[in-house]
């Protein structure tokens, strides 16, 4: 559903309060994962302004997908960060192309018009699925405009041999009943109006050929082309720039072996359970209007993280004898074994900052593709991430009350990457997506 349609009697955007219910899960080559759901809702602020709140909980992991559904316990069990995180955002309302002129000339009806002639003559000649779904379609139409147009025609305007027929009509209780007698009577009395797009039959509504009303989505996929060709400057699917801020904090998880006092031998069970949060802006434009508009957008945050020990700890106790499997008898002594992370976490910040620039599909809006520079820098152990990105993002579903679309992201990388004391290396990601999200764009302040 366009967010403006410009019509020659009312330009006018029409809004309304609408709730919003982001959902996400990612994964990459990298083992960075992360699950998100959320919700919120988006008003109209002002005539050319839209705002929004959104709420999200989100959960993240570097051990892969899997761990969502398995995560460990005990002493080397995985931590699942999580966090709670709110972003405003405030979206523009674009003024779709100005046409002035009587309704029926403007370009959008003229197209339609062309459109659905195109695809009345595919009628008969062709038997494509596309073809046959509309003449299905376009009869089915017309016999429901047959049928309004019937209701309220009073027997006295049928000819005389079917007045009767018309009163009987009229004392049916059964709606359909009722219009389908009105319809034999209104062909016996001129067989012009047994076909319903025929000219010269003298009943009111006649011809009922109405192609600016007839759905668009059952027309042909020769004339869908044609509609939307010629719809495309007067549909603005797509805010023409949106700015978001936001926060998000939570806690993350950790348990390690560890001495309690500097230089002790003894290392005894301890955890921590840190804060940790991040906080930013992000925006997307649309810098010019086609059936593949150009974008820009990008994005600045800034995060405190804590990240577990790679280090590891092992011990043993003697636990009984053995037996060997090839001289079962002779023994051995064996151990039971434990291993733990060893040391706490590490504390670090960084500053993400991206920008990309691409297109997206406003004809049908059923992709957008950007790329660009995404680059991380912190005060961890990964010191500079620098990365080239690709983001392709397809629909796959739609909701049709909310325009609500679910998306599936794939997003190449390569860059380089530098670990703390160590040289730079080359690196290479993907990363899939599955969204649920109320445009190709998001409303959320850390993505794009």
């Amino acid at each position: 559903m366009p967010l403006v349609v410009a019509a020659a009697e009312d330009a006018s955007p029409k809004r309304s309060t609408a709730y919003l219910l982001p959902v996400s899960i990612k994964a990459t080559s990298s083992g960075d994962s992360m699950f998100k759901v959320g919700a919120g809702t988006i008003w109209a602020a002002t005539e050319q302004v839209d705002m929004s709140v959104t709420g999200t909980y989100e959960v993240s992991t570097t051990n892969g997908i899997a761990t969502f559904w398995g995560a460990g316990s005990g002493e080397s069990g995985d931590s699942l960060p999580w966090t709670l995180g709110v972003t405003a955002a405030a979206s523009g309302i674009s003024d779709a192309d100005e046409f002035i002129g009587p309704g029926d000339e403007h370009p959008i009806t003229r197209a339609k018009d062309s459109a659905y002639a195109h695809c009345k003559q595919m009628c008969g000649v062709s038997s494509t699925p596309d073809v046959k779904t509309f003449c299905e379609s376009r009869m089915t139409y017309l016999k429901d405009r047959a049928g309004q147009a019937l209701f309220s025609v009073p027997p006295e305007a049928f000819c005389g041999g079917q007045q009767e027929m018309a009163r009987a009509a009229e004392q049916e209780p059964d709606l359909g009943v009722s219009i389908e007698k009105k319809l034999e009577a209104a062909k016996a009395c001129d067989a012009r109006c047994a076909d319903y797009g025929r000219e010269g039959c003298t009943l009111p509504g006649w011809p009922l050929e109405d192609p600016v009303g007839f759905p668009t989505e059952n027309l042909c996929a020769a004339g869908n082309r044609m509609y939307l060709e010629a719809e495309s400057p007067f549909v603005r699917r797509f805010p023409p720039w949106n700015a978001r801020l936001g926060m998000k904090v939570g806690r993350a998880s950790f348990k390690y072996r560890e001495a309690r006092s500097q230089g002790a031998g003894v290392l005894l069970e301890q955890s921590k359970t840190p804060v940790i949060g991040k906080a930013g802006a992000a925006f997307s434009s649309i810098l010019a209007r086609g059936p593949v508009s150009l974008t820009l957008e990008g994005l600045a945050n800034y995060r405190s993280e804590w990240t577990a020990s790679k280090e590891k700890v092992s011990w043993c106790r003697p636990e009984g004898d053995v037996p060997l499997d090839d001289d079962p008898s002779t023994t051995v002594p064996s151990e039971v074994c434990n291993e733990a992370v060893f040391k706490g976490p590490a504390h670090s910040n960084g500053v993400q900052l991206a920008a990309f620039i691409g297109g997206v599909d406003e004809a049908r809006g059923n992709w957008r593709l950007s790329a660009g520079p995404d680059l991380l820098i912190g005060t961890g152990e990964e010191r500079f991430l620098g990365l080239f990105r690709i983001n392709a993002y397809l629909s796959v579903a739609t909701a049709s009350s909310e325009n609500y679309k679910g998306l599936i992201r794939i997003s190449p990388a390569i860059g380089v990457r530098s670990l703390k004391g160590k040289d730079g290396e080359f690196v290479a990601f993907l990363e899939l997506a599955i969204l649920g999200q109320r445009l190709l764009f998001s409303d959320e302040f850390d993505s794009l």
